[in-house]
């Protein structure tokens, strides 16, 4: 039960073998590291191994040189898309990971806030692949949206020469990079991919969020560096309230005639 890292490399590890790991891997409450790279673990091997590893805190999972299909991703998108899992690297170098597995990743970092670095290399991932991880590290659609977008994954490795992986995917890994705090990332992306603010969804609660609004921006300014433009973003927001009700805005006074 104390065993904290395990690495069986290159040992023709199969489904039979894979099946009998996990009664160890079970038992081993305070693993940490299992790699199995370069073996022969198929879907049902990895089925079983992920049922095993759900609730561990393992942080390091190396499965490169495996006959993983899609429907093996899956289980493995099943593990990441956990609460419980600790997951903080996992490596599929030379798994054949193409379009359709990558986009199976990406939508399993939706709910992951633990994994930072995801190694591929050795992989064909075209821009169709790379698209999934465009809309889980920042999804522009809304304020909100990019807010509950993945900060966590840091590091992608491809190791192609040209690299694949579409520039927007390295800006927003470099943002994750940039803080450890995850609201300061957030907040970073928000001002990046948000030239306007709509404050309309916000109006049904009267006055009650201009202040938060407000508080947020001048919280912003000491993160961004970009006084101009967070000052530009909380006028307009103040001016969208203002607006909507001007019945509870009083009109400056007209200045004194000289």
């Amino acid at each position: 039960p104390q065993l904290k890292q395990l690495e069986l490399l290159n040992e023709n590890i199969g489904r039979n073998e894979c099946t009998a790991l996990t009664n160890l891997v079970n038992g081993a409450s305070d693993l940490d590291v299992l790699n199995l790279c370069k073996n022969d673990l198929d879907d049902e091997g990895l089925d079983a191994l992920v049922a095993a590893l759900t609730n561990g805190r393992l942080s390091f999972l190396g499965l490169s040189q495996n006959k993983i299909s899609a429907r093996g991703c899956q289980s493995l998108a099943s593990l990441l898309g956990n609460a419980s899992c600790n997951l903080d690297k996992l490596i599929l170098s030379n798994c054949n990971v193409g379009d359709e597995k990558a986009s199976i990743f990406a939508t399993s970092l939706a709910t992951n806030c633990k994994l930072k670095t995801l190694v591929l290399t050795h992989n064909d991932i075209t821009a169709g692949g790379w698209s999934g991880f465009s809309n889980i590290l920042c999804d522009a659609s809304s304020v909100n949206e990019t807010f509950l977008s993945n900060h966590s994954l840091e590091h992608v490795h491809v190791n192609m020469i040209p690299s694949t992986m579409p520039p927007d995917v390295e800006a927003s890994l470099a943002l994750n990079r940039s803080s450890a705090d995850k609201r300061q990332v957030a907040t970073r992306k928000i001002l990046k991919h948000h030239q306007h603010f709509d404050m309309h969804p916000f109006f049904e609660w009267d006055l009650k969020v201009l202040p938060i609004a407000v508080t947020w921006f001048d919280r912003a300014r000491s993160i961004a560096n970009n006084e101009d433009g967070i000052d530009k973003h909380k006028l307009g927001t103040i001016y969208q309230f203002i607006r909507a009700m001007p019945e509870v805005f009083e009109p400056a006074p007209a200045p004194a005639a000289v």
